[in-house]
């Protein structure tokens, strides 16, 4: 250990045993002793005492510009973070300027947002914006609204009108609707109408939330929507919601729905979330399903969902499948979902597909995927593509310069 390393420690051990014997001669020291620079870590270890001991005497250092080093300042502060959070956020829009409070406390405010979230909305609001007070938003919304919905409500709408702001918006809407569902509701519809974006977000977040406990009034409120984007939507996070707490229940409901309110995108929508979970569940269920409802898109949905989980299981279902339509859509999924990734492994199977237009589909999908990764993939999937000159000519000039 180096001797000025060694010395500072030294200093800060007897600086922190002092501070609790006689704090008023340990300072008087300090100060004299000032200028040396193994100091910083005795003013480290004193103000860390004082923050336990006598906070106005801490407090009334570090605002005694150039006395205590910033470090030891730095600490003292996020010491009294965790006994006053106001007082701090007080203090610190008195002091200190913007980045500093970025620095100080970007990793601590998410701490007090239960505790005390008005103090923390405080220092957010005084920190400089970039990416660092972005991310202190993200990582305390839930917290803020936990503590206080409407109060976290009315500080984001206060928030510059970007792409944190909405999905803060979102992360409340979603807790109030967890409490208050029909309130939620009624607001979002009454003050964010005239962003279509935002209202589809908003109203996702309530249908969610409020059918995580009670799904039947969360579909009777979403199916009611009058915008077509937006009740679909609504609808379909209410049943995937609901779906976590009650597949079953859900999957009925679906059924059960009329077959001209979208039906069909719902099933799918349940067969992917089910996949996900319980593959042999979800086949089930399919099987199960009307004629009408067994659509390729089922299908695919299926394998889609699969893959992502498992994908060595999905491409072993595929490949039990007998011969024909069903088992040329599920192969031609199974090469959208792996192309990217493994477009040679992807090959074996677009050559497997009878029908010519999903194997042209499966090899142009394999073409772009291996473009960046595998000129021979590339090579080898245009030739065996069967389609029209003009297309042909085509993939040859962007994917083999010819």
């Amino acid at each position: 250990m180096e001797s000025s390393e060694l010395q500072n420690q030294l200093i800060g051990v007897f600086m922190s045993r002092a501070a609790y014997r006689d704090i008023d001669a340990t300072l008087e020291w300090a100060e004299k002793n000032n200028q040396n620079p193994a100091l910083d870590h005795g003013w480290r270890s004193l103000m860390w005492a004082l923050a336990r001991s006598d906070l106005d005497k801490g407090i009334a250092l570090i605002s005694n510009d150039g006395l205590v080093t910033p470090q030891a300042r730095d600490d003292f502060l996020k010491s009294w973070l965790t006994i006053n959070p106001q007082e701090v956020a007080n203090w610190s829009q008195l002091h200190l300027d913007s980045n500093e409070i970025t620095d100080i406390f970007r990793h601590d405010i998410r701490q007090i947002t239960q505790s005390a979230p008005s103090a923390a909305m405080q220092l957010i609001d005084l920190m400089s914006p970039g990416d660092a007070r972005d991310s202190v938003i993200q990582q305390s919304i839930y917290g803020l609204a936990a503590a206080d919905t409407m109060g976290t409500l009315n500080w984001v709408l206060t928030q510059p009108d970007d792409a944190i702001r909405q999905a803060a918006l979102q992360n409340v809407i979603g807790s109030w609707a967890k409490i208050e569902p029909e309130q939620a509701a009624a607001y979002t519809f009454e003050n964010f109408s005239e962003n279509s974006i935002l209202l589809v977000d908003l109203a996702k977040s309530v249908a969610s939330n409020w059918a995580k406990h009670d799904p039947s009034e969360a579909l009777i409120w979403a199916r009611a929507i009058k915008a077509e984007e937006i009740r679909q939507e609504a609808v379909g996070y209410a049943l995937s919601a609901w779906a976590r707490n009650d597949n079953t229940a859900a999957g009925n409901y679906i059924l059960a729905m009329p077959a001209d309110e979208a039906r069909s995108s719902y099933i799918r929508r349940h067969v992917l979330f089910t996949t996900k979970d319980n593959p042999q569940k979800a086949l089930e269920w399919i099987e199960a399903l009307p004629e009408q409802e067994k659509t390729d898109s089922v299908t695919q949905s299926f394998v889609a969902g699969w893959v992502g989980e498992d994908s060595l299981a999905a491409s072993e279902w595929v490949n039990s499948l007998a011969e024909g339509h069903q088992r040329d859509v599920a192969a031609t999924e199974l090469v959208g979902q792996i192309h990217q990734k493994s477009p040679k492994d992807a090959l074996p199977w677009a050559y497997s597909i009878e029908n010519e237009k999903l194997r042209n589909q499966a090899l142009g999908n394999i073409v772009s995927g291996a473009s960046r990764l595998d000129q021979a993939v590339v090579q080898e999937a245009i030739n065996a593509m069967t389609l029209p000159e003009k297309q042909m000519k085509w993939y040859r000039e962007r994917y083999l310069k010819e």
